[in-house]
């Protein structure tokens, strides 16, 4: 996305700060940042008043309850897969995690219900990862993140569709008055995202 954006226009140098959404969204509150750029879910609420702090849609994703590859191909754990009542293992986000809000928001309880047991728990996506691949549990994983695992068959999806998670990718801005340069950035990234 950066990228593409860099192609259009000069956007001059950019200092990133990456955390858990939690810790993000106050330095947005606090006005130590100009924007922040985050998975949504438009069911599940942010701390980012709407009205207060503008945003623009600049991509989407997919949350994707994903495991390792048994030998055969197959799934290592499946949700919804209970035999002898035994638990599904879970790999989960913790509080702090912007994934985790929208998780537990969406599936909390239907996860209890299917039998799932978080045995570990972090709070970045990739180290998620890296844990699925080690055959630990089953993660929600970002598509974007996982795209060459899947395709690899390295991991695969382990649960049905409606566990699937559709995500809006939203850049952020503050309402504060921001320098020239963050100015021209956001109108850049707004004509963008109309085009």
């Amino acid at each position: 996305w950066l990228r593409s954006l860099e192609a259009r226009t000069s956007i001059g140098p950019i200092a990133l700060v990456s955390d858990v959404l939690q810790q993000c969204e106050a330095l947005m509150l606090q006005g130590r940042v100009q924007f922040l750029l985050c998975h949504v879910h438009a069911q599940v609420p942010g701390r980012l008043d709407a009205a207060a702090y503008p945003s623009v849609q600049v991509g989407g994703d997919a949350l994707l309850a994903v495991s390792a590859a048994d030998g055969s191909g197959k799934a290592r754990h499946r949700l919804g897969a209970r035999n002898n009542k035994a638990r599904v293992p879970m790999l989960g986000y913790s509080t702090e995690s912007g994934i985790g809000r929208i998780l537990r928001a969406l599936h909390g309880a239907a996860l209890e219900q299917a039998g799932a047991e978080t045995v570990f728990t972090a709070h970045l996506a990739s180290v998620l990862k890296t844990m699925t691949l080690d055959g630990r549990g089953i993660a929600w994983l970002p598509r974007s993140l996982i795209e060459a695992e899947l395709d690899a068959g390295k991991l695969v999806e382990a649960a049905d569709a409606p566990w699937q998670v559709a995500l809006e990718i939203r850049l952020f801005r503050s309402p504060a008055v921001v320098p020239r340069a963050a100015e021209v950035f956001w109108r850049a990234v707004v004509e963008g995202s109309n085009g």
